[in-house]
């Protein structure tokens, strides 16, 4: 019966590495589809700024959410049949980091809009993306946990298609481009957050305070981890654009986006891979783990 179960979760995992697989490319596709789209209507200056805007965010989302999400694989198994109440704790400690940071950017909105070469309200904007964006990665992540590839993909094309055309329309639409581009990227988050908050209230329950302490002790220690990678990836277009401009930036950021096609079957093949390394651990399947 055991070996059945295994074979059953080996299949399951399979089927969602596929579908990631495909889904990822397919979600990335299209954002490199409407790069030519963008490239039109938005001057170089202001695909630089963009660009400039989403290193940020990339480095700001450890620091402001946390990446709580890390948790829940081990957490699946340690609070077993409190998992979604579990889920809801830590989504409630990502929305109060975000609050305390967007105080302290609202203090000294000066000093950050001239430190990250940003207008003050499209940090305003990032921070309310960051306040939602948790919600559906913790959606997310629970259920590639689960292997259940279907919600996962469908939300993922859902962001990806609906961010996409809101886009598009934002930036031919609006007068200011950059805004309507900022906007477009960030509204379908928002909503679809939104939704899945109400998903986790609804689960979950309550909150539990004393489920923070198991979190961050978790994922703390792995933010210089996920930082040295985000910088990595990050900073190049940071560094170009305070010492060259938004125009060179723009420039780099054409060619970088195209590059980082390869990067997608790593990413796919990882997101199947995980849940199901965690459940052999959890099971003591060492064997097994060995083997592939």
């Amino acid at each position: 019966m055991e070996r059945e179960n295994q074979k059953g979760n080996g299949t399951k995992a399979l089927k969602s590495g596929i579908w990631y697989t495909v889904s990822n490319f397919l979600t990335k596709s299209i954002g490199i589809l409407t790069i030519p789209i963008f490239t039109r209507f938005l001057t170089k200056s202001e695909f630089g700024l963009y660009n400039n805007y989403t290193s940020w965010l990339g480095i700001l989302t450890i620091f402001v959410t946390l990446n709580l999400g890390a948790t829940l694989s081990r957490a699946k198994y340690d609070f077993e049949g409190k998992f979604d109440e579990y889920i809801l704790s830590v989504l409630a400690l990502s929305s109060f980091s975000v609050i305390v940071w967007t105080a302290v950017i609202g203090i000294f909105h000066d000093f950050f809009a001239d430190f990250f070469g940003l207008d003050y309200r499209y940090l305003n904007i990032m921070m309310v993306y960051l306040f939602f964006l948790p919600a559906i990665n913790l959606f997310q992540t629970r259920e590639r946990l689960a292997f259940a590839y279907r919600k996962t993909v469908a939300s993922s094309m859902l962001l990806v298609v609906s961010t996409s055309l809101l886009s598009v329309v934002l930036v031919i639409g609006m007068e200011d481009r950059l805004a309507g581009r900022i906007l477009g990227a960030a509204l379908p988050t928002i909503f679809l957050g939104a939704a899945f908050y109400l998903f986790f209230l609804k689960k979950g329950k309550r909150i539990r305070v004393s489920y923070w302490k198991y979190a961050l002790v978790v994922c703390l220690p792995y933010i210089p981890h996920l930082l040295s990678l985000t910088l990595l990836n990050s900073m190049d277009r940071v560094m170009i654009r305070r010492w060259c401009g938004a125009e060179d930036t723009a420039m780099y950021s054409l060619a970088y986006s195209c590059g980082a096609v390869v990067s997608m079957l790593v990413e796919s093949i990882n997101s199947a891979y995980s849940p199901w390394l965690a459940e052999k651990l959890a099971g003591k399947h060492y064997s097994i783990i060995r083997k592939y």
